[in-house]
């Protein structure tokens, strides 16, 4: 089953998809008016036209009044004047003959496979064209002598034929009478023709006579179409007429695009297997790779290539070939566009085959490959978490894979396919089972226990577009009820009667269990802390206010153990010892409330599970403490208090651990002091550490465990944010002298805004960023900012990242007060870049425009400061320089834009455009910087404004001064378009090839060797453009990288043999020809071997190639991937590549490396496959080249 849609041949028409289905299935009526006869050569008249000249003739002039009832008109002629006779004449002028749009329409009709054609016309230009073509276009028929409307083929002259008495013509209002009223042979045709088919109307206007008269006592639901200039679409008689328009461009007047779109339909229809392969993989090639710094999480085709892809992946052909080449992240997103794939995520859908080859592609080449896994993860979030059984089982056979090669990958899935699909593993929604409002509302246990089932809910990533491709996306526990159904309908299940405490219990611990080791299995045991983080403390606690389903189990756990009675052993031991958070903190919690425990064996109970310090159950293991420390014993509590003084016994390895212990053994003092103010040892320990640690402050909750910001912004011991926002609030000024206290050393402050000492400033910008402005504004009155060029800064970085909402403007014009601070710089355009990228999905704002005017201002006021650092490379410079910044803010302004504006995009703006031409004509030292940004996002500017690259991004590759800072930035992520290629970028190739050592690349010439290969390989070279790059592999730099080069063009046609085979028959053989003659340049025997390699991968040519090498003394080169391409054709060649090979072995050197293995492993090989015999032949040859482990 084909599923069709909507196309677009040339730009600017579409072709709907119920035409191309008629099409398709020989139901598409071309219904052909003047129109098509009035280009040249053909120059005939349209019928008002035919009706002026039959009126000049006549001498009766013909008039505007007579536009609309041509046909009346041609009947008032005089009798004498013969009408038909002189149209007759008229029509047939010297010279005319079938013109593009005859044959265009001839193809289109042929290419259906049962050609219909209908005509008004009474010119033979179609039989003639068709005749010229050497096409068939079926039976002849010339009205009144009509098929039967609802099933014919050929060609239907409905008003007459030249070929026939001119008499016979349908020309004037009497014609046109007898034909649809008074005999009515017209309307017998056509009513059942209109019925049965889909009509398209070609070469007619909207206000035509003959349409009248057609579309007459027509049935109103029957498909008209009609294709007309753009601007022609007149809506009330569209609505007259009943038909869709289906517009084209013409903005020269000749309708030139008319035949342009029915030829390339046409051709589209008649490609055969092999032309589509080609298409396709032409376009899925360019967007094969996967660029962490691209912007695009999509292939951005064109309307032309889109249409004609998502038409060819309607067939079991199209998909088949689209299949076997898309690999990338791009392609996975962008095919849930297509209809017979999106059916695989709908569980209740028909599947066609076309749906089943999507679903084995989507589980073999994504679900089982390691590092495509979590994308497939996505996309199953992106689909709704829901899967058709035929996928579920693909998955499935495609896990056994991904088991060997990943099995926390497999594990992922195993329990998402097994707990938290949709309408499969996942339990249902139960709303609909609720009782209803004034109904008991007790539920039963039964229920209960489906409602407390937990199941995985996919979450998007917090990382960057594309690394939310490469990484696992996040999980959530979910459940079948909502939050506040949970809490009435399972709260009025917790305090009901009718069940016992015990059975509650269980059905709770089991609900949380399952939570737990679900999480473990998709995440791992690092991630148990997504259930345990939201919930501050066990008892009821004003930061839990908010109430997700986990805490009304968490409080049902909590009441209930409560109020159970004894039991052996207690509960509290068998909670802790699941090992799961939540379930050790109700432990702690049972403890600190037991009545029943003595706080002796309460602190005891702690010490001997060393629990004093561990982060995760901090906030309870502090409130045994506080009850149990008051009334236990003096010798407990000196125990407890050397433990405290010893500190965290886990001896963690990064910087400034022991002064995080330091303050942990301060925080715990402070608590114990606060839990016993009369503990006199503990008072006095904790006035020693606070007298060695004068900066050390107490909390106002330590039994709470805060962290604020990012990681690279807090030291160690955390900045009390908190605190120093409620100074900030009561005091400005006071909170500044306290943060002076609290960071005084004997020294001036650090001009470095990452400096551990303005950790607090970082934190508060970013948490609080009003009481930031606050700070900024007291800082400035008291002419702190001058003490260190740092303060101020530390701010910008705390805004850089933050969340400013309604304190955008006022910030930014804080931020601005440092643009003229060159210490301050890169802080400054820092700043802009992240907010812009924050903003990347938002529409325009004023934020947004003030943020770009600031970056020309820094551009225009600091330009001439800039210095590179020594020995920076240009891709350190494209990352790490306030110049690099500035381009990577404009490149987010413009995807921001283009992201809006994707229908109707037409390149940068005057703006953008204009402060990327100031970038680039900056000083030189700035350009050093300005160039490599630029420069590696070659790619991003050719697809956003071809004409804006031509101009100032593809010279920068050829350009002396700027090409050696242009290509090492650029290789790392590397990706050429056809139309770069053909703009320049294949001369900057040739010229980089031939100084590739004067580049400094920096490690990355064989990047640019596979990257030459790949264009070799995959763009559409003409053969003149690949030649050069072929000759240019084997000269440059007397012919260092022609080894390389031959050995990367193998190595990516040995993914595909199809392409190898076309590649040989393309450009290869000759090319080796040549090569063997040593044209250009005599040819290494490494080079000549690595090409050699090619053999076992071009099909049918493999006997050509073998006779081309044969005696050439080359050796083994056989790489560890083709080993699946030689098992494929050792079956059909065996004999011939056995004793290849053999010559091959026999010619290699046993030293060299890796060749012991190669030969091993191609003796094997060809023993599995052929047989012992066969493998001996190359043991033979092996053992006299001096190999040794053959035989092994």
């Amino acid at each position: 089953m084909e599923v069709w849609v909507e196309m677009r041949f040339i730009d600017g028409v579409d072709i709907p998809e119920e035409v191309l289905k008629a099409h398709s299935e020989g139901r598409l009526v071309l219904f052909v008016g003047a129109g098509v006869s009035k280009s040249e050569p053909s120059s005939l008249p349209l019928f008002h036209e035919l009706a002026r000249q039959l009126g000049d003739r006549a001498r009766q002039p013909f008039e505007k009044i007579h536009e609309e009832q041509i046909d009346t008109f041609i009947g008032s002629l005089p009798e004498r004047f013969d009408s038909h006779y002189h149209a007759a004449e008229l029509l047939r002028p010297e010279g005319s003959a079938p013109n593009d749009l005859h044959r265009a329409i001839a193809k289109v009709a042929h290419s259906s496979g049962k050609p219909k054609i209908v005509t008004t016309n009474f010119d033979t230009h179609l039989s003639t064209a068709a005749q010229e073509l050497s096409i068939d276009l079926g039976d002849l028929w010339i009205g009144p002598a009509l098929p039967l409307g609802r099933d014919f083929s050929g060609i239907v002259h409905l008003h007459g034929s030249l070929s026939r008495d001119h008499d016979e013509l349908i020309l004037d209002d009497r014609g046109f009478g007898r034909a649809y009223f008074g005999d009515g042979w017209a309307p017998r045709f056509l009513q059942p023709m209109f019925s049965e088919n889909v009509v398209l109307f070609i070469g007619y206007s909207l206000s035509d006579t003959v349409m009248r008269y057609l579309t007459l006592g027509l049935p109103s639901k029957t498909s008209r179409y009609v294709l007309v200039q753009e601007g022609e679409e007149n809506g009330e008689a569209l609505l007259r007429l009943q038909v869709t328009p289906i517009t084209y461009p013409n903005p020269d007047g000749s309708y030139s695009e008319l035949p342009r779109v029915l030829h390339a339909w046409a051709d589209w229809k008649s490609m055969r297997t092999d032309d589509h392969k080609d298409r396709i993989s032409e376009i899925v090639s360019v967007w094969e790779a996967d660029d962490p710094e691209g912007e695009s999480r999509l292939p951005q085709l064109s309307v032309l290539d889109e249409d004609y892809l998502l038409a060819q992946l309607s067939t079991v052909e199209g998909v088949k070939v689209f299949t076997e080449l898309a690999t990338s992240f791009k392609w996975l997103e962008w095919v849930e566009r297509v209809p017979e794939h999106k059916v695989n995520f709908d569980p209740k859908s028909e599947i066609s085959d076309v749906s089943r080859i999507f679903a084995q592609w989507f589980a073999s080449t994504y679900v089982g490959i390691p590092a495509r896994s979590s994308a497939a993860m996505l996309a199953l979030r992106r689909q709704g978490q829901k899967i058709h059984p035929v996928l579920i089982q693909d998955i499935a056979f495609a896990l056994h894979d991904l088991r060997r090669l990943d099995i926390r990958a497999a594990q992922k899935w195993q329990v998402f396919l097994a707990t938290s699909l949709h309408d499969y593993s996942a339990p249902r929604p139960l709303e609909h089972l609720l009782p209803l409002t004034g109904e008991n509302r007790s539920l039963h246990t039964a229920i209960v226990r489906q409602a407390l089932t937990p199941f995985l809910s996919i979450r998007s990533s917090f990382a960057t577009l594309w690394q939310e491709t490469a990484a696992w996306p996040r999980t959530e526990i979910a459940w079948p009820l909502r939050t506040h159904d949970m809490q009435e309908y399972i709260g009025a299940w917790v305090d009901s009667q009718d069940v016992t405490d015990l059975a509650k219990l269980q059905i709770l611990e089991s609900a949380l269990v399952s939570a737990y080791e679900m999480l473990d299995a998709y995440n791992g045991l690092t991630m148990r802390g997504v259930l345990e983080i939201g919930r501050s403390a066990i008892e009821p606690h004003s930061q839990d206010n908010h109430v997700e389903p986990i805490d009304i189990i968490i409080n049902a756990l909590r009441d209930i153990g409560a109020a159970m009675p004894k039991i052996s052993p207690p509960l509290y031991e068998r909670w802790w010892e699941t090992g799961f958070g939540l379930f050790q903190r109700l432990a702690l919690h049972l403890i600190a409330c037991s009545p029943g425990i003595s706080s002796d064996e309460k602190i005891i109970w702690l010490l001997d599970r060393e629990i004093l310090f561990d982060l995760g159950t901090k906030h309870e293991a502090f409130q045994v403490l506080k009850f149990a420390v008051p009334s236990a014993t003096p010798s407990t509590r000196d125990l407890l208090l050397k433990k405290v003084l010893a500190g965290d016994p886990e001896d963690r390895e990064y910087e400034g651990w022991e002064r995080t212990r330091e303050y942990e053994i301060y925080n715990l003092l402070v608590w114990l002091t606060r839990a016993d103010p009369n503990w006199r040892q503990a008072t006095d320990e904790l006035t020693r550490i606070q007298q060695e640690n004068l900066d050390f402050g107490e909390r106002t909750n330590p039994d709470f465990s805060m962290w604020h910001g990012s990681a690279d912004w807090v030291p160690e011991p955390d900045p009390p944010v908190a605190e120093f926002s409620e100074l900030i609030e009561a005091d400005p000024f006071g909170a500044l002298e306290w943060f002076g206290e609290l960071n005084r050393k004997g020294s001036r402050l650090s001009e470095d805004p990452y400096d551990a000492a303005y950790a607090l400033l970082r934190g508060i910008a970013f948490e609080h960023p009003n009481k930031g402005i606050s700070i900024w504004n007291v800082a400035g009155k008291a002419k702190v900012g001058g003490e260190g060029a740092g303060f101020l800064s530390a701010l910008v970085v705390g805004w850089t990242q933050a969340e400013l909402r309604d304190v955008e403007l006022p910030v930014l014009r804080l931020v601005e007060e440092l643009k003229g601070e060159e210490t301050s710089l890169r802080t400054v355009t820092t700043f802009l870049l992240e907010q812009s990228r924050k903003n990347h999905d938002g529409p325009d704002s004023t934020f947004l425009k003030e943020m770009r005017i600031l970056a020309q201002s820094v551009w225009d006021n600091s330009k001439n400061s800039f210095k590179p650092y020594a020995d920076a490379r240009p891709s350190d410079l494209a990352l790490n320089s306030w110049p690099s910044d500035l381009v990577r803010f404009w490149i987010s302004q413009v995807q921001r834009r283009w992201r809006h504006e994707t229908n109707s995009w037409k390149g940068l703006n005057n703006q953008e455009s204009t402060a990327l031409e100031s970038l680039l004509q900056g000083p030189e030292d700035a350009l050093y910087a300005v160039w490599p940004a630029v420069g590696s996002e070659l790619y991003f500017f050719d697809a956003a404004d071809p004409e804006f690259t031509d101009s100032y991004i593809l010279p920068l590759f050829s350009n002396k001064k700027s090409v050696r800072h242009v290509w090492e930035p650029f290789l790392f992520h590397s990706r050429v378009s056809p139309r770069v290629l053909e703009a320049g970028l294949l001369t900057a190739l040739v010229e980089a090839f031939e100084s590739l050592s004067d580049l400094e690349l920096g490690g990355l010439e064989d990047q640019f060797v596979s990257l030459t290969a790949s264009v070799v390989n995959f763009a559409p070279l003409e053969g003149e453009e690949r030649q050069r790059i072929l000759d240019a592999a084997v000269i440059a730099e007397n012919g260092d990288h022609a080894t390389k080069f031959a050995s990367e063009v193998v190595k990516q046609l040995q993914q595909d043999s199809l392409k190898a085979e076309a590649a040989w028959n393309l450009w290869i053989h000759e090319y080796l020809q040549q090569r063997l003659k040593g044209i250009p340049r005599t040819a290494t025997k490494a080079e000549l071997s690595g090409w050699a390699s090619i053999v076992p991968m071009v099909g049918s040519n493999i006997p050509d190639a073998i006779a081309l090498f044969k005696g050439k003394d080359l050796s083994l080169n056989v790489d560890r991937g083709a080993t699946e391409c030689i098992r494929e054709v050792l079956e059909i060649y065996g004999s011939e590549l056995v004793a290849f090979f053999a010559e091959l072995i026999g010619n290699s050197d046993p030293a060299e490396f890796l060749a012991e293995y190669r030969v091993k492993e191609l003796v094997d090989l060809v023993r599995d496959s052929l047989g012992d015999e066969c493998a001996q032949q190359l043991i033979d040859s092996a053992t006299n080249a001096g190999f040794r482990r053959q035989n092994k």
